[in-house]
């Protein structure tokens, strides 16, 4: 008893003198720019809501923007300090003479799926069925645009010709789009997908997340954290405390799948915390993957290339070592 009062007088007078003005610590203030919201983000929503920022003696301001490329223009431009996005993204930027630096995953395993309107495409199995329709999209050339790009090709059907893409910001807004009849479907990602389907507006026609579609996405990670090669060299101690924080985020969601549902309901309250509880423990027990990790395999970033290669977006293979920032491994 004398012991436990000890302790507890020593953390009152802790927590006390680090609420001091006197003794505080000046947090180091940060901008990170990031896709439009989804699953994929949950790390750093854990991060900054689970006080792993904080802990780093970070001050994190996150931005959502209309798609990855914009994310990434941010950065670029110095509007941000890093921004998160596919990893994809950080090998053509490189390949195109870009200096930046991956220094660590966040998403593994894509939640992209394809789906149209259930009302009036109810019919569509295949993605050959989406001849003639009006196909919403994030912003030209992210992720998702790569991707469906991707797989209309190996469908044979011709992007203008024979399917149109239309270029959408946010993915609620989608949604919207083929409530109205604008579009006639959509690529999106979790937890739109789910909702969607689960209120009876769209239907899946290929889920990404199920591995369905071309056996190439099934080696590839999605999103990392992605900072210019001048970042790391003047403050490489801030990129070891963002990917600190990220790593102990995710482990805390894999420990307390409560916590993450919890956090995922505040920051996409539209959802509902009934649909979260189904989705996240689901896609944190996946056996096909990893839905959220920060360690880069050498094997991960060879499938990058060998993808680009395979759609004509990259002449020459972008080393491991150019691209991931291997002194932020020991933080993994």
């Amino acid at each position: 008893m004398i012991r436990k009062a000890h302790l507890l007088a020593l953390a009152i007078v802790g927590a006390t003198a680090l609420a001091s003005p006197g003794v505080a610590q000046q947090k180091i203030k940060l901008s990170v720019a990031h896709p439009p919201m989804g699953l994929y983000a949950l790390p750093t929503m854990v991060a900054q809501d689970g006080g792993f920022f904080a802990a780093e003696g970070l001050e994190v301001q996150d931005t959502y923007m209309a798609g990855g490329s914009a994310a990434a223009a941010a950065m670029i431009g110095g509007s941000a300090d890093a921004t998160t996005g596919a990893m994809v993204r950080a090998v053509l930027l490189r390949a195109k003479g870009i200096k930046v630096k991956l220094l660590c995953a966040i998403a593994g395993i894509r939640d992209w799926a394809i789906v149209v309107d259930a009302k009036r495409h109810a019919g569509i199995t295949s993605v050959s069925g989406l001849k003639g329709l009006k196909i919403a999209t994030p912003r030209r050339g992210s992720d998702g645009d790569q991707i469906i790009n991707w797989i209309l090709k190996g469908a044979g059907l011709k992007v203008g010709a024979d399917v149109s893409l239309v270029q959408i910001g946010g993915f609620n807004n989608h949604l919207i789009a083929m409530q109205k009849g604008d579009v006639d479907g959509s690529i999106m990602l979790e937890p739109f997908v789910s909702s969607g389907a689960r209120k009876g507006s769209i239907i899946r026609v290929l889920d990404l997340m199920k591995a369905e579609g071309p056996k190439i996405f099934a080696n590839r990670l999605w999103t990392g954290l992605l900072v210019k090669e001048e970042f790391l060299r003047k403050r490489p101690e801030v990129a070891a405390k963002m990917t600190r924080a990220i790593t102990k985020a995710i482990r805390a969601i894999y420990a307390d799948h409560d916590m993450a549902i919890a956090v995922a309901a505040k920051h996409m309250p539209s959802i509902g915390k009934d649909l979260l509880a189904e989705m996240i423990p689901r896609r944190l027990t996946i056996t096909t993957g990893k839905a959220y990790l920060t360690s880069v395999s050498r094997e991960a970033i060879a499938a990058e290339n060998e993808y680009l290669a395979t759609i004509g977006r990259l002449k020459s293979k972008v080393a491991y070592e150019d691209v991931i920032a291997t002194e932020m491994a020991k933080h993994w």
